[in-house]
This record gives structure tokens, sequence and C-alpha cells, in this order.
């Protein structure tokens, strides 16, 4: 789980800077894909789980 600090991006440059081929499957509009957007998260606590151990990181 990850708490922190989001912000909406709608920039269709910085959507293709990040666009892998793997996305085309489920956006076949590519970065013109309607109502398209890309959330930027900061996070500020990260709590882990791996079998038996669990932690949280605060950052």
């Amino acid at each position: 789980a990850v708490q922190g600090h989001a912000t909406l991006i709608r920039d269709k440059t910085v959507f293709a800077e990040h666009w892998t081929a793997g996305l085309d499957r489920w956006f076949p509009d590519g970065v013109d894909t309607a109502g398209l957007i890309m959330i930027l998260v900061r996070a500020t606590r990260i709590h882990y789980w791996d079998g038996e151990d669990e932690g949280e990181l605060l950052v």
C-alpha cells in the first residue's frame, strides 16, 4: 500500500515518454485515448507484505 500526494497528468507528450508497447492492448488509440490520465504519486509512506514479513517505510 502506498500513501502520498498525487498529481494528475493529461499531457500527451508525457504519456509518449512513458508509453510501452504492452499498453496498446488496453489503449488501442495510444496517447490519443479519450480520458487518458497519468497519476504521479509522490509517496510519503509505503506498507509492504512479503509472506510473513511486513513493514512500513516512511519516505
